[in-house]
């Protein structure tokens, strides 16, 4: 199964990846997604620019500087 990170405070994202199948975990500042990333395994990294404290951008900035880092995409 996908494991995904969902860094959102809306429910709607949540709901249509669980309806897919994916096991989403969900974070709703930026802070709360960077330490759930350092100590858990994520196939994919989801994030609302706009979250309480840390914002997107300050999240994909962490994450690029993991060993873990993969691969960006943002729309």
């Amino acid at each position: 199964m996908v494991a995904v990170l969902l860094i959102d405070d809306e429910q709607m994202i949540l709901m249509m990846l669980k309806m897919y199948g994916y096991q989403v975990e969900i974070a709703a500042s930026g802070e709360e997604g960077i330490d759930k990333f350092k100590n858990d395994h994520f196939d994919i990294v989801i994030t609302d620019m706009d979250v309480p404290g840390i914002d997107g951008r300050g999240v994909v900035r962490n994450i690029r500087k993991s060993e873990r880092y993969g691969f960006l995409s943002l729309y």
